[in-house]
Order: C-alpha cells, then sequence, then structure tokens
C-alpha cells in the first residue's frame, strides 16, 4: 500500500494549496476504502501526515444505524499516540468534504501554533 504523503509546505498560495491537497487526500482515501475488498471489516487509510499530525479515514461497514455515520476521520498526535481531533460522516458530499477539511487545517494550525 502506497504511503501517505507529507502536505505540502506553505507556499505563495498558502492555505489555499493546503485546503486543495487536503480535500485531494480525503476523496482519495474515501475512494480507497469504496474499492476495498474486505467489505465486512472495518479499514482504515492514513491520508496524511502533517508533521507529527497523523489523518486516518475509517469506515465501519457494518454500522447499520441511522444515526451512526460509517466512516471516522481521526488526527492523531505521533508523539503521543493520541487522537486530538475526530469526527463522522456519512458520505464526503461538498458540505460534509469541506467541514472535514476545515478540522483538518484548524488542528494543524493549532498543532502548529503550539510548538
Amino acid at each position: 500500500m502506497p504511503q501517505p504523503r507529507a502536505a505540502p509546505e506553505g507556499d505563495a498560495t498558502g492555505d489555499y494549496a493546503c485546503r486543495d491537497w487536503i480535500e485531494q487526500q480525503i476523496v482519495r482515501a474515501y475512494v480507497r476504502l469504496a474499492l476495498s475488498n474486505d467489505a465486512d471489516c472495518s479499514r482504515t487509510v492514513t491520508l496524511a501526515r502533517l508533521s507529527d499530525l497523523e489523518v486516518r479515514l475509517t469506515e465501519a461497514p457494518w454500522i447499520e444505524q441511522p444515526d451512526l455515520p460509517p466512516f471516522w476521520l481521526e488526527i492523531n498526535l505521533l508523539t503521543t499516540g493520541s487522537t486530538i481531533d475526530s469526527t463522522g460522516c456519512f458520505e464526503f458530499g461538498e458540505d460534509e468534504l469541506e467541514a472535514v477539511v476545515d478540522l483538518v487545517c484548524e488542528a494543524k494550525d493549532r498543532h502548529q501554533a503550539q510548538n
């Protein structure tokens, strides 16, 4: 399985380039999960490493309760192994995708400000 690439560093396009890159990684991870043959098990894809943060997307296909989302995005701090933020998603339509990109960007910004 290919290793996730590091996010692009800040350049002249700044936040927009990073947001676009994160969105692309989320969509690619979603497609990898959708195309996976193991439909009965929980599956996880690491979609980005941002400094010492790792962003993972998990699908739990057995969840059939309408109030529980089948996809879960987690942002983990590699130095401690702890989850610093997470959110559930039902699908990745425009609104949910934008919210997830916001979550990742905000976590990245908070983490960079602390270091």
